[in-house]
């Protein structure tokens, strides 16, 4: 029941920051991102990579809109690499690949955190142990959940910070 109740608040917390985007959207008639330039066919990576993209508008990350986000399933990533971020430090594209044999065994926590983790070095060329989101390993699934709010939070207050310093 505990666990039940948990779950229906961060279900109302979704809905409601996703209702105060679309209502920002209409009222400031400025689309918050580009969902035209997402190239993710897959409908869970698709779900996380728009998370990742409303998430920067949501903490004032100045990022281009207008580069395509490519985010797929590579089954020639290496056994034991869960993701890689083909465009990092080429700021020209953004070019994410997923293991889809780690993917299956993860759950949405872990799934999220990969795809934020490699979006995070592909557009923004995060570093390793820049956050807990950017440590090289993909946590367990009950340390995933755990304090997941605040390592978003972290991650991407380090991402505006990267940003505003580099101009």
């Amino acid at each position: 029941m505990e666990k039940m109740s948990y779950l229906s608040g961060k279900l109302i917390i979704k809905i409601m920051t996703t209702f105060l985007i679309i209502v920002a959207t209409l009222f400031f008639n400025e689309p918050v991102l580009n969902e035209e330039k997402v190239l993710v066919r897959d409908a869970e990576l698709r779900q996380y990579t728009i998370e990742f993209l409303t998430y920067l508008n949501q903490y004032d990350v100045n990022y281009d809109k207008e580069q395509t986000v490519n985010v797929r399933f590579n089954k020639l990533l290496d056994n034991g690499v869960a993701g890689a971020a083909y465009g990092m430090m080429h700021d020209e594209y953004t070019m994410v690949f997923i293991n889809p044999m780690s993917w299956k065994y993860f759950n949405d926590d872990q799934k999220r955190w990969l795809v934020y983790h490699e979006l995070a070095h592909d557009m923004f060329n995060m570093r390793h142990f820049s956050s807990p989101i950017m440590h090289p390993q993909t946590p367990n699934a009950r340390k995933a959940k755990k304090d997941f709010d605040y390592n978003v939070k972290k991650l991407f207050n380090s991402i505006k910070l990267k940003v505003k310093r580099n101009g």
